[in-house]
């Protein structure tokens, strides 16, 4: 069994002070099939948290831009469910977050139109063919059925 703590903290004599992540795990020396002895590695663990408190912060500016963005974004994990969106995508698709998360496919419930008004089937929708070929779909001219038999 390893041991993993991430909270020994060295005072340097020049006053630095060095997070360390540590972990320990026991070895055979004698190859006699039990432990008798242990190997303890401790690893600077400030660079590492100096990576993953950049990597907060990008993240945060990245969904700070999503977010401010009049295109919509759809996230879809690889069954087509919408796992995340942004409000541009509500904006477009005259829907409320809740009601685009967790549906299947781009618009389940809607007809996605072709450029010259005829309706897609659902497998020549954009989200559908990306995931299905696994190349990206660019240059699609998608009209959505509105109320009333109109085109958005």
């Amino acid at each position: 069994m390893t041991c993993r703590a991430h909270d020994i903290v060295v005072h340097r004599a020049d006053g630095r002070k060095i997070s360390l992540y540590s972990w320990a795990a026991p070895i055979d020396l004698q190859g006699n099939g039990k432990p008798d002895a242990a190997v303890w590695v401790l690893e600077d663990w400030s660079a590492m948290q100096q990576t993953e408190a950049a990597l907060r912060e990008s993240e945060l500016r990245l969904r700070a831009i999503i977010e401010a963005m009049v295109d919509g974004v759809l996230l879809q994990d690889s069954a087509g469910v919408v796992i995340d969106c942004n409000p541009g995508a509500c904006a477009i698709l005259g829907k409320t977050r809740d009601q685009i998360l967790t549906r299947p496919g781009l618009l389940p419930d809607s007809d996605c139109l072709a450029a010259d008004g005829t309706p897609l089937s659902p497998a020549e929708h954009p989200d559908r063919r990306v995931l299905a070929s696994g190349q990206a779909t660019r240059g699609m001219i998608l009209g959505l059925a509105g109320a009333g038999g109109g085109v958005r």
